[in-house]
């Protein structure tokens, strides 16, 4: 009885050494597993792969795994880049792009920002003003003005009587230190996109004089903001806010160069 249970066990274990040098399977010795030591007590149910064949494709090739999430576009290299791993610009998405045939945006001109008044404490607030101009050219096929779009990216701090006063920014991340991203208006909406939004006094896409453009085709941009907080009159307030703001190729999927400007304010407030 003896012999032939030790006979078996050895058969066994044969077995298992020529699966595992068959064609398909991992070169290694995988040894039978007893079924007391299979699921240990106590560790609950465990699946034993000990003996699945792992193959590649078609021969044995080898399989190539990507953690890529699907349909995830990353856009070409922006100029003068800080802060590349955190920068909002790196993982900027399009909502619409057109195909790389049908032209790009050229721009005539860009003033970003114009006319920018500086902070102006007055009657318990605290702002600043700027414009933001981009103007387009029509060319087909090489210039179209529907590629054109305009971003602007914001950071820094808000505070008041030495507590920091938050601020929602589009998509509805909050106003941060060290790190930009898309800025908003009061209502959540980014500035300068084409797609999925309609005109109104500080964010406009129109054509100077008499036009039937519409939003998605104008030739120009004119944007305007004014950030700040409203507090009580007498009120201490420490106000810096970083801008970066860039033209926005949404055919071709490039940024124009970058311009930077401020708002400061440190100080009572009338």
């Amino acid at each position: 009885m003896l012999r032939q249970i030790a006979s078996k066990r050895c058969k066994r274990t044969q077995a298992a050494w020529h699966r595992v040098h068959a064609p398909g399977y991992h070169d290694a010795l995988v040894l039978p597993v007893s079924e007391h030591s299979r699921f240990p007590t106590g560790a609950g149910f465990v699946h034993d792969f000990s003996r699945i064949p792992v193959r590649g494709g078609r021969n044995d090739a080898p399989v190539a795994f990507s953690t890529a999430v699907p349909g995830q576009d990353l856009p070409s290299p922006m100029p003068m880049r800080e802060a590349a791993a955190s920068d909002p610009a790196e993982r900027e998405v399009p909502v619409q792009v057109l195909p790389p045939e049908s032209g790009g945006a050229c721009v005539t001109d860009e003033r970003l920002p114009a006319r920018q008044t500086g902070v102006m404490p007055q009657q318990g607030l605290v702002h600043d003003g700027f414009e933001m101009l981009i103007d387009w050219r029509e060319e087909p096929p090489t210039c179209r003005c529907t590629c054109g779009e305009y971003r602007q990216y914001v950071r820094g701090h808000l505070i008041v009587n030495g507590r920091r006063v938050g601020k929602r920014l589009f998509d509805g991340v909050s106003l941060e230190e060290n790190t930009f991203h898309e800025d908003a208006d009061d209502h959540g909406a980014p500035y300068g996109h084409r797609i999925g939004y309609s005109n109104k006094a500080d964010d406009t896409f129109a054509d100077v004089g008499p036009s039937l453009s519409t939003r998605e085709t104008a030739c120009s941009y004119r944007g305007h903001d004014t950030p700040g907080v409203s507090v009580p009159p007498g009120s201490q307030v420490d106000m810096h806010l970083y801008f970066k703001g860039q033209a926005y190729d949404r055919c071709r999927r490039v940024f124009g160069p970058v311009h930077r400007w401020e708002s400061v304010w440190d100080g009572p407030v009338p």
